[in-house]
């Protein structure tokens, strides 16, 4: 492959998938198969303007084995043959039933490797623990980091875990647990973007000097006033260009359905 100064990559997160729903989320308001959301956005996607995907964790909502095979099968006859496909768990992931999907084994240890790309660095975390809502950085896992940082990547680092860093629904409302030697370890290294879900809505944070991307669910939304969650139709997947200088988020909202009008060249 040929390499080049800039890549670009499709960031999906929260498909929640069920082969079958049975009505899984009316208790939300919910009046529609996430599914079906799913493959929209799949069907209109240009697959072959990118270089790979990544799914960012609660690949499905708490099913088995058979649901991580069928979200596999169905996100690869999308993709062109050889695309990469990397994933990320979260909180409604089972670790046991992903990897004996995928990788045909008996494990359910946290789901974290190493990938070099085109000489940028992906490190994907597992910040999810089982029958645990929010994330954390465990000191283990931090030493694991600090020894893939440990040595500069020859365009940079970018890193990719379920929930988010220092933000949450709400002001003072923290998904992650981490420690301050954890920020150290970003700030000193040469991480340059990171990459989460588990908001179900795009957010932009900056974790100390680090741009931060949350990408929203194509499941459903989550919209938090207060107290109070409400639970939304709005839908989305980002679109990420890096290179030497930059990283570019484009954000793309599937649902509702956006009319497009006047066709302007460029």
């Amino acid at each position: 492959m040929e390499r080049r100064n800039h890549m670009k990559f499709l960031h999906l997160s929260d498909t929640h998938y069920l082969d079958n729903y049975q009505g899984e989320f009316e208790v939300f308001g919910i009046d529609y198969e996430p599914h079906e959301k799913l493959f929209h956005a799949l069907e209109t996607f240009d697959f072959n303007s990118v270089d790979f995907v990544v799914n960012t964790g609660d690949l499905i909502h708490d099913g088995g084995v058979e649901d991580y095979q069928a979200l596999d099968r169905i996100l690869r006859s999308y993709m062109p043959k050889d695309m990469p496909l990397y994933y990320v768990l979260g909180n409604h992931d089972n670790k046991a039933a992903f990897y004996q999907a995928l990788y045909g084994k008996e494990a359910d240890e946290g789901l974290n490797y190493v990938v070099d790309f085109q000489g940028y660095r992906l490190i994907i975390l597992d910040t999810a623990e089982q029958s645990r809502h929010h994330g954390i950085i465990s000191k283990e896992l931090e030493a694991w980091l600090a020894d893939q940082l440990a040595k500069p990547s020859e365009k940079g680092t970018l890193l990719f875990h379920h929930h988010p860093l220092l933000i949450g629904w709400e002001p003072g409302v923290i998904e992650t647990e981490i420690s301050d030697s954890y920020l150290d370890l970003l700030e000193e290294s040469d991480v340059r973007g990171i990459f989460t879900g588990h908001l179900h809505e795009n957010r932009h944070a900056m974790v100390r000097n680090i741009p931060q991307h949350t990408a929203a669910s194509l499941a459903f939304g989550l919209e938090q006033v207060g107290d109070v969650a409400f639970f939304t139709d709005q839908l989305g997947y980002s679109v990420v260009e890096v290179n030497d200088e930059t990283i570019d988020v484009f954000t793309k909202t599937t649902n509702p359905i956006t009319t497009r009008y006047i066709q302007q060249v460029l």
